[in-house]
């Protein structure tokens, strides 16, 4: 008998609904059911925070970054670019919604005197600044450039955005699964009448690429079940051929694959 599927933490009124477009929307949930915080968390950025599930075994807190292009240092998106958006005008602000990490060093008995590097994630000294796995001080970096965050998604005031990370158990997250972390950032763009989001999958499980591995298993992608499709290829990659590759690698014989184990 199957599980029942873990419950996905959201406001406390579930009956809450917009019906304007996404940036009349999303200041009115900024303003209706979040915190600002009383400072600027870095240039041009202002952070907002909701509790969600409050009270439960999932609660989880919220962030909501508002980026104000005039004042933040990265005017373009390099995920518009790469997603082939680049003729979308420049918006005047950007919304971040982030679930920070809630992996804690302390709880690994391995990872006595260590820290987490931000940025690769990297175990590295507490008493080093600069990981010596990607050469950088992620002091330095912006918090929304973090690798680190359990959920990361972003919305440009026209609507269309990127999910760029989601963090499941599997990669530290404590009480979260990564369903019920997409779950939020799809009641998140149902709820603010999202246009379109694209996302990168470099999603891996064991060591494998979870985009070949879920074909194989499920006949689409773990992101496809959300109902993302294919959409820009690198290197002459194209939709066809994608299914392609997956047809041929749902079809490959295991007998084949265990041979080579043999």
């Amino acid at each position: 008998m199957a599980e029942a599927p873990e419950p996905i933490p959201w406001l406390s009124k579930d009956a809450l609904a917009y019906y304007a477009p996404f940036r009349d929307n999303v200041r009115q949930l900024i303003k209706n059911e979040t915190e600002p915080d009383d400072y600027y968390v870095e240039g041009g950025v202002l952070g907002h925070t909701v509790t969600l599930a409050a009270g439960t075994a999932y609660e989880a807190t919220l962030r909501v970054y508002e980026e104000t292009m005039l004042e933040s240092t990265r005017v373009h998106c390099d995920c518009c670019r790469c997603i082939g958006w680049h003729h979308h005008p420049v918006t005047r602000k950007q919304y971040h919604f982030i679930i920070h990490t809630d992996f804690r060093v302390d709880l690994k008995p391995e990872l006595k005197g260590k820290r987490i590097c931000q940025l690769c994630t990297a175990a590295l000294d507490a008493r080093e600044k600069v990981c010596a796995a990607c050469g950088e001080n992620d002091s330095e970096t912006s918090i929304l450039d973090y690798q680190t965050h359990l959920m990361h998604g972003m919305l440009h005031a026209n609507g269309c955005g990127h999910l760029k990370r989601i963090n499941g158990r599997e990669a530290g997250s404590r009480k979260l699964s990564g369903q019920q972390l997409m779950g939020i950032w799809e009641k998140i763009c149902n709820l603010l009448r999202a246009r379109e989001v694209s996302v990168e999958d470099v999603s891996q499980k064991y060591g494998v690429e979870f985009r070949l591995l879920n074909p194989v298993a499920c006949g689409q992608t773990w992101y496809g079940t959300y109902g993302y499709a294919f959409g820009k290829g690198s290197f002459g990659n194209t939709a066809a051929s994608h299914c392609n590759a997956a047809e041929r690698l749902r079809g490959f014989p295991l007998e084949s694959i265990r041979d080579d184990f043999a």
